[in-house]
């Protein structure tokens, strides 16, 4: 599903995952806004069962506002760990077009690359917004190679990828999935530059070379815990 503020579609919007018929699984991060404060229930709009969020005229899409946003409790704006939120909507109704994604039950192999696929509405470059869905097959690793810069905790809850030349996250794509073998395996969290100021310079364009994908590993145990 696409996530966005129900004031502005295209400056605030984020992808998500639609892990039970009211649930919705993202970044926590989406959920505050530039000055770092929460972004209230009410005003967050999800749209599921179409490729072009401004087209939901057809009759397979459904929009649903938030009921509840639920971050997960150990998570802090602007650091990477636990960056992920969980969303309660009324329920979506399953149908070819909208269906669940399974939760990965592991992480991935150490050292260890592994071909996935992300899925995002995240904009085509850095100054063009768009609204349709975009897929890219990628490879996924969990290890201090494929995240530089990052410490031993962090590389244990990350998956990283190194972007190719205008290929790779953009506005828009966070909290997207890193889907592999068919199963949900990490939500977009932040693109980083693997030489130190690890920020990426804000001139820098989305996909350019020198920048790392990083995507947050599922937390089973806080969702389970959360009464879903």
């Amino acid at each position: 599903p696409q996530l966005s503020s129900k004031e502005d579609i295209l400056k605030s919007r984020c992808t998500a995952s639609l892990i039970s018929t009211k649930w919705v699984l993202s970044a926590a991060h989406c959920f505050f806004n530039n000055k770092n404060r929460p972004i209230a229930a009410k005003g967050i709009l999800i749209v599921a069962g179409t490729t072009n969020f401004l087209n939901t005229s057809n009759s397979y899409s459904q929009e649903r506002e938030a009921k509840e946003v639920y971050i997960h409790p150990k998570f802090k704006p602007l650091l990477s760990m636990h960056d992920i939120a969980l969303v309660k909507v009324d329920p979506f109704e399953l149908n070819k077009f909208i269906s669940l994604i399974p939760l990965k039950q592991s992480p991935l192999p150490l050292n260890t690359q592994v071909g996935c696929v992300a899925v995002g509405w995240g904009d085509t470059d850095a100054s063009t917004s768009t609204s349709k869905l975009h897929k890219l097959r990628v490879f996924g690793e969990q290890s201090e190679r494929a995240c530089p810069g990052m410490d031993q905790e962090e590389v244990s809850r990350l998956v990283c990828l190194k972007q190719e030349p205008g290929r790779g996250l953009c506005d828009g794509d966070s909290g997207s999935p890193l889907i592999c073998a068919g199963q949900l395996t990490g939500i977009a969290h932040e693109v980083y530059a693997i030489v130190p100021p690890l920020n990426p310079d804000p001139k820098m364009e989305c996909g350019e070379n020198g920048l790392t994908m990083t995507y947050i590993f599922v937390a089973l145990t806080w969702i389970g815990s959360s009464n879903m």
